[in-house]
């Protein structure tokens, strides 16, 4: 029983080295000449013998199953490597945007585009052959009152002006527009409409009140941007607009949209929030004829045409005039101290006798201020 032992010993690891350290290649040409030597042996009607002891046929057999599962791992990470480069490719397609390709734009588009695009300041539209030279006429775009502080509110979240706001009103209709004033009186005035989604906002007409009642002048109400354009357009390619000025009292987040619908030139990228003194002066000028780029300045005369020199003003014909637009970014100057000032407001301060009582006689002209509010009352039991 020990020398058995010992055989064991010596012969079970000698087979184990074997089948660890087998050649794969030889293995598999061992395995296939097997099988052929028994597919001839079933041919000649033989019984199928085994070619090898038990030994050594019961190594071979795992060894040429580890080299199938070996290939089929490596066809199957193939297979896989390959759906995922296909997947990326496909991935890549679908959701990576495609850069644009302009020459491929639709003529619509093209035409759609007005020259005032490519050329800013400059508009080209047909308007009445009775428009003389140099005919000007400007636009002012302004913000409503201001609506910051208490009363901005009615009951039923009606939006209204502030106190200071109605005082704004009011300066504008004084000290803004008038005969003898900072601006001539407005042939056309423009402003937003009041109905909201659910409620009323009478800033934009309350900004206008004390003007249009002041010199009793119509005023145009409209939604949305394009439509005030369009109207406005239209009288100015009749020539009824020269000599006069249009006011338009809009909202602030969208003046830039309406100053580039009118045809303003560089207009600002946004009105500020923070604002309501600003204004935008959009003045149009038919065919001028003092600019450089059509005719000769009278200092810069001369004989001798410059050698760039293409067309003279003389031999532009009708087609070629167009209206000039130039944007200019102003201040209203509202001052409120300065307005209450005027109508006596603040007088005590002046003063050593002190003012008399105010509510007796009413606040017009007294030292206690709202002198501004007193005038518009009076004004109206007048009317």
């Amino acid at each position: 029983r020990p020398a058995t032992g010992v055989i064991i010993s010596d012969t079970v690891p000698s087979k184990r080295s074997t089948v660890a350290h087998i050649d794969p290649v030889r293995a598999e040409t061992t395995t296939t000449a097997q099988h052929q030597t028994t597919t001839m042996g079933q041919s000649n009607g033989d019984e199928t013998m085994p070619l090898m002891n038990g030994t050594e046929d019961a190594a071979a057999e795992p060894v040429g199953l580890a080299f199938v599962m070996r290939r089929k791992r490596r066809r199957s990470l193939l297979f896989a490597a390959a759906g995922i480069i296909v997947f990326s490719f496909i991935t890549m397609l679908l959701f990576i945007p495609k850069k644009k390709d302009h020459k491929d734009e639709p003529a619509a588009a093209a035409a759609k585009a007005t020259e005032s695009d490519a050329h800013p300041g400059i508009l080209s539209v047909p308007s009445s052959p009775d428009i003389p030279s140099g005919c000007e006429t400007t636009v002012l775009l302004m913000r409503h009152c201001d609506d910051y502080g208490p009363g901005r509110y009615d009951d039923v979240d009606n939006e209204h002006c502030s106190y200071v706001g109605f005082e704004r009103s009011r300066y504008i209709a004084d000290e803004l527009f008038g005969p003898k004033q900072r601006w001539p009186i407005p042939s056309v005035v423009y402003t937003s409409t009041l109905a909201r989604v659910d409620h009323y906002n009478f800033r934009f007409v309350e900004t206008l009140e004390p003007l249009v009642d002041k010199y009793d002048l119509d005023y145009h109400a409209y939604e949305t941007t394009e439509p005030l354009a369009e109207d406005f357009l239209e009288r100015l390619r009749s020539g009824e607009m020269c000599g006069k000025v249009t006011l338009v009292i809009w909202k602030h987040s969208l003046m830039n949209e309406l100053c580039n619908s009118l045809g303003g030139s560089f207009c600002p990228d946004e009105y500020p929030s923070e604002s309501f003194d600003q204004v935008w002066a959009l003045k149009y000028v038919y065919d001028p004829i003092h600019s450089p780029a059509i005719g000769h300045s009278r200092l810069r005369h001369s004989d001798q045409p410059h050698p760039n020199h293409v067309a003279s003003h003389d031999t532009k014909g009708e087609e070629s005039k167009r209206w000039y637009t130039f944007t200019t970014v102003t201040q209203q100057g509202f001052d409120p101290l300065a307005y209450s000032a005027k109508f006596g407001d603040y007088g005590a301060a002046n003063e050593e006798v002190p003012p008399p009582p105010p509510f007796e006689e009413g606040l017009h002209g007294m030292p206690v201020g709202g002198g501004w509010v007193m005038s518009e009352e009076d004004e109206h039991e007048e009317i």
